[in-house]
């Protein structure tokens, strides 16, 4: 049989729709057969020898022919089977089509039927979905996972995580025996000022005789299996109704190579299984990659951090404080260690703060002393923010101050005038004062001049603080102006930052 013409589409329905109903005909036959029977009934279209292609089948066909075909496919029979990998099959079996994809039409939204996000702690834990906190071994991150559960338990807010309500909470604790876990307890309960009998039914422990190991690596399948111990988690906690659940560390509840981003992804995915059968908020503590100092804030010091960025929803960092950050803040070098610094470093559920919480170790001496032995120091983590000339200035808010100042001064309507702060106090007989320091002082409301210097001092000397040059719209000529660390010059025509 020769070739039909395939003449216009129909109405309505564009020649590209065509073609993509021929290349759903090209799918079907590639390598299983090389003929076609026409719609009714009548003749048989033969394709090329060679694997047919939508032209090819638009051409045999024509255009009316191929739209009835493809609108009747799901009825058809072609009798020589079908294989979508080209290998035979017995000529006996009936044709079987895939088995279509589910779809969903989410239009028109009713905005009033969509449910609020399921936060437990706003910004950081959510039911259904894993958390990971990645820190140095060391570092405080147990510390602060148990002083935010006991939060959660309570329903209290804390360090500026506000749980929405009182939550169940287990921690899953790899580490510690059950007696050094009291210990750490007992001081955060005093630290926070907790009762401890309000929360004998909201808070606990997995029983340390138990390791959580939830999957182990098969060498010759090469894929994590799933041990029995993961549906006892899972009946536990529902059981149990818990609604947080941290596990630390997240390393040792699978049998693989920490290493390894593959191994490393499949467990986490089975981990946030957990967490959508048991409609829980799960925070996964991981460690470091070696050398990782100075990646506060930043999702690669995790090790294998390109698999847990495709899993985890949140990722978060907790870095001991550096010399430099020391310096800045005005904290003895020998003081630094007791110091740290929680940041985001992925949100993909809500807006990522650029703003570090800092946190303070503090001793507290527990009531277990013995005739022969001392009583226990032991650490809990209290909020800080630098003391001195920075006393009440938090770092959110001096962020919002560096915002400020990058959009210069505001003219009567609150808009940017194009004009920008100054490091120099002078200034010109009717002109509104540029200097940085005037506007320390009036933003954070500050009563000393010399503590608003201190300030502006101290901030250059660090480099949050910037001298560059811009053209001035109103004097038409260079001036100089302050930018802060946020600032990015290379994105901006006409301000130069000046070389210190």
């Amino acid at each position: 049989m020769s070739a039909v013409q395939p003449g216009p589409p129909p109405a309505g329905e564009p020649l590209s729709a065509i073609i993509a109903r021929c290349a759903t005909l090209a799918y079907v036959v590639h390598g299983t057969m090389n003929a076609v029977e026409e719609p009714d009934g009548c003749k048989v279209v033969p394709f090329p020898a060679k694997a047919p292609d939508a032209n090819d089948i638009h051409r045999q066909l024509g255009t009316d022919a191929a739209r009835a075909l493809t609108d009747k496919l799901p009825d058809i029979d072609f009798g020589n089977g079908y294989d979508p990998d080209g290998t035979s099959v017995k000529a006996e079996s009936p044709r079987q089509l895939p088995v279509l994809l589910p779809v969903y039409k989410p239009f028109p939204i009713d905005e009033t039927s969509i449910p609020p996000r399921a936060w437990a702690v706003p910004g950081f834990l959510m039911r259904r979905h894993v958390t990971v906190l990645v820190a140095p071994s060391g570092s405080g991150k147990s510390l602060l996972t148990l002083q935010l559960g006991l939060a959660a338990a309570k329903g209290q807010s804390w360090a500026g995580w506000v749980p929405r309500g009182r939550f169940k909470v287990l921690v899953v604790n790899s580490e510690d025996d059950i007696d050094e876990m009291r210990r750490r307890l007992a001081a955060a309960v005093r630290a926070k000022g907790y009762g401890q009998t309000e929360l004998r039914d909201s808070f606990v422990l997995a029983d340390e005789s138990y390791e959580v190991v939830i999957a182990r690596f098969d060498a010759r399948s090469k894929t994590l299996i799933r041990t029995p111990l993961f549906e006892q988690l899972v009946a536990t906690i529902i059981k149990n109704k818990i609604d947080i659940l941290f596990v630390d560390p997240f390393a040792e509840t699978f049998e693989g190579d920490e290493n390894s981003n593959s191994e490393l992804k499949w467990a986490c995915i089975l981990w946030r299984e957990v967490a959508r059968r048991t409609n829980t908020a799960i925070c996964l503590v991981h460690h470091t990659k070696k050398y990782a100092s100075g990646m506060a804030g930043d999702v690669d010091a995790a090790r294998g951090a390109s698999a847990l960025i495709g899993v985890a929803r949140i990722v978060a960092t907790l870095f001991p404080m550096t010399p430099a950050e020391a310096k800045l803040m005005q904290v003895q070098e020998e003081q630094r260690v007791h110091y740290l610094r929680f940041d985001d470093a992925k949100a993909n559920l809500n807006l990522k703060s650029p703003f570090a919480r800092w946190f303070r170790k503090e001793s507290f001496v527990l009531d277990n002393a013995t005739a022969d032995l001392p009583a226990d120091d032991v650490g809990a983590l209290i909020p800080w923010s630098p003391p001195g000339i920075m006393d009440g200035i938090s770092e959110p808010r001096i962020q919002e101050f560096f915002a400020r100042v990058d959009a210069g001064l505001l003219d009567s309507d609150g808009l940017p005038s194009g004009e920008f702060y100054t490091f120099s106090a002078a200034k010109k007989e009717g002109e509104a004062s540029r200097y940085i320091g005037d506007f320390i002082k009036s933003f954070f409301q500050i009563v000393e001049q010399a503590r608003a210097a201190k300030i502006v001092a101290l901030w250059k000397e660090h480099h949050r603080l910037i001298e560059a040059d811009y053209t001035s719209p109103k004097q038409r000529k260079s001036r100089k102006c302050v930018h802060s660390e946020r600032w990015k010059p290379e994105k901006t025509n006409d301000l130069v930052q000046t070389e210190t």
